[in-house]
């Protein structure tokens, strides 16, 4: 009798029988790592297209010395007291050469006219750099040129570069004002563009894109619809700030500029607007009322979102009871001679017209009996 036949399976027998059991799940991880390496085909093209994005443009800053220092309430400011130059180059050639004169309270100097010594009143600057003054020398910011109108007013520059509404308020719940101050009375303008939404948001780009970014101060509604501060935005949201740094990373976005989020919504409008709000009524409690009003500063038709101007934000400020005065139609930023080229930071000439705008503003309200207005024809 002949012995039945071993039957001997080899590697490939097991295989058949493994893609049999599993051919479902074998098929998804063959699908998943041919995807992966779809995306970081995709992911390496859009790498190299950034660098010669990057190279393309070819801009380079100077800083001597760094005039910029972290700051644990405000996030970043100007390093007390530093006298410092800042260029920038677009393909070897000079953007601008400016001078930056800081004074000990961290404020831009503001050449003070000799009209200005018996001046009884402060008048306040806040914003980013466009009133800081980027590019431009301390005798020609949009400071400087108030203080040659009004020599009523003491000037007084409290603007930095990447500054929003947020940092005002941060520097108003210091309450340290009357420290600095040489004045009893004051008077505040915070000068608004369509970009400081995103800041008082924290969108991707400001977070993760800006020096010192995730440290701004992050305000919020708490559960009862008031605006309170919740630390920075790396330690009042640690988990949104991880997504954004994974967005961050993310070349395609990148290279299309793309921000999170995407669009601003009226919610992000409405928050701002509280923001400048409660601004203000600190201010208030420390000056008395109707001593504020937020400038609209004008926009670039280039870009989308700036050309929504501050008109679109006056129904937000309206509704948030805040005195306006709209520039948007002074002039646009894209027209020759408003701003600078290659940088987008307004001209010492556009400086010049909004100082004109505002000087005649103050000369009609009654300051001293503490009337406001809203807007301005």
């Amino acid at each position: 009798m002949t012995a039945p036949k071993a039957q001997h399976h080899g590697s490939g027998g097991g295989g058949i029988r493994l893609l049999q059991r599993h051919g479902n799940l074998v098929a998804a991880l063959f699908g998943l790592v041919a995807v992966l390496g779809i995306l970081g085909l995709f992911e390496g093209g859009f790498h190299v297209l950034n660098q010669r994005k990057i190279a393309e443009k070819g801009i380079r800053y100077v800083r001597e010395p760094e005039y910029r220092v972290s700051d644990d309430d405000l996030g970043v400011k100007p390093i007390p007291g530093i006298r410092a130059r800042h260029a920038k180059y677009f393909q070897d050639k000079l953007v601008f050469d400016a001078t930056y004169t800081i004074d000990a309270f961290s404020r831009r100097v503001v050449p003070k006219p000799k009209a200005a010594e018996k001046a009884t009143e402060a008048l306040l600057f806040f914003g980013c750099s466009f009133t800081f003054g980027t590019g431009v020398e301390d005798d020609e910011t949009l400071p400087a040129y108030m203080a040659q109108d009004l020599p009523r007013f003491h000037v007084y520059n409290y603007a930095f570069q990447g500054y929003g509404p947020q940092h005002m308020l941060a520097k108003l719940e210091e309450d340290t004002l009357a420290d600095e101050l040489d004045e009893n009375r004051a008077f505040l303008l915070y000068v608004f563009i369509p970009d400081h939404i995103r800041r008082v948001i924290g969108s991707r780009k400001v977070v993760c894109g800006w020096a010192y970014g995730d440290r701004f101060p992050y305000y919020d509604y708490d559960g009862h619809g008031v605006i309170r501060r919740f630390g920075s935005f790396a330690t009042g949201r640690p988990w949104r700030q991880r997504w954004y740094g994974l967005l961050q990373r993310e070349q395609c976005m990148r290279y299309f500029e793309m921000d999170w989020p995407p669009r601003l919504t009226t919610d992000h409008m409405r928050l701002t607007a509280d923001v400048l709000r409660r601004a203000v009524e600190v201010f208030a409690k420390q000056y008395g009322p109707d001593r504020a009003c937020i400038v609209l500063y004008p926009g670039d038709v280039r870009y989308s979102e700036r050309s929504m101007s501050g008109r679109a934000f006056i129904p937000y400020l309206e509704a948030a009871g805040l005195p306006y005065l709209d520039c948007t139609d002074a002039f646009d930023l894209g027209d020759d001679g408003f701003a600078i080229p290659h940088d987008g930071h307004p001209t010492p000439k556009a400086h010049r017209m909004i100082a004109g705008r505002i000087a005649a503003y103050l000369e009609r309200a009654t300051l001293t009996h503490g009337a406001t207005r809203t807007g301005m024809d």
